[in-house]
């Protein structure tokens, strides 16, 4: 696992969500690419959009694994 997925990961794993500035603050600049790699490695993430297209946020979820 590179370095941004491992951060968005264990971050989602610690707190149960982060929002776009919360992975600003990680120094994650490709979220799309790091949740496609992190759903390789079997972790699923979630978004879920709030907001008018100006004013957009986005929420991220780790899926509970069972």
């Amino acid at each position: 696992m590179d370095r941004d997925t491992h951060r968005l990961v264990h971050f989602l794993k610690y707190n149960e969500h982060a929002t776009d500035l919360d992975i600003h603050m990680l120094g994650v600049h490709d979220v799309r690419g790091a949740i496609k790699r992190a759903k390789n490695h079997g972790y699923t993430i979630e978004t879920k959009n709030s907001g008018f297209l100006w004013n957009r946020n986005t929420t991220y979820y780790l899926k509970t694994q069972e």
